[in-house]
């Protein structure tokens, strides 16, 4: 429950829309036409939100949330010439793909997550609030993984929430 004066601040500063996805897909394609440039789906459906909403009269920013290497399939049909895959997205195109069935528990996540890359040791404490154990957490993994896909070594992280 969100108290009424809470709701009404939080009004005040946000806004939301949507789109189709012929729209989105007629967004990515007007704005690569014009511009150069290509959207991803998600970025083309927050630009076509942001325009029906007129929020500005003058300028907007709309800020980009991922490579449209991602999603070929998306970005196929509204351009047919599709940019080269960045080297990052090509990588992983040719690593192996495993899978593992984790229990419903983020202690277990956490250890064959940890087990899997190579930490020895991560610290996170919650006070019965299991959120701020995941963002930690989290942050962990993703340094993890970005530094596994640069090929460096994994150090041994503790972080304490």
């Amino acid at each position: 429950h969100v108290p009424p004066g809470v709701l009404a601040k939080a009004q005040n500063d946000f806004a939301s829309g949507r789109c189709s996805t012929s729209e989105a897909i007629e967004c990515m394609k007007r704005y690569y036409e014009k511009h150069g440039y290509l959207y991803c789906p998600h970025t083309a459906v927050g630009v076509v939100a942001a325009e029906k909403l007129k929020m500005a009269d003058d300028s907007m920013v709309c800020l980009a949330t991922a490579s449209p290497g991602k999603f070929y399939d998306a970005v196929s049909m509204a351009v047919s010439k599709l940019p080269p895959l960045p080297a990052e997205l090509e990588k992983i195109q040719t690593m192996e793909m495993r899978s593992t069935e984790v229990p419903n528990s983020l202690r277990a996540c956490q250890r064959i997550v940890l087990d899997r890359i190579g930490l020895k040791h991560v610290a996170v404490k919650s006070e019965g609030n299991v959120f701020p154990a995941v963002m930690a957490f989290t942050a962990v993994l993703m340094i993890a993984l970005f530094r596994t896909l640069d090929g460096g070594s994994l150090p041994i992280i503790g972080s304490k929430v």
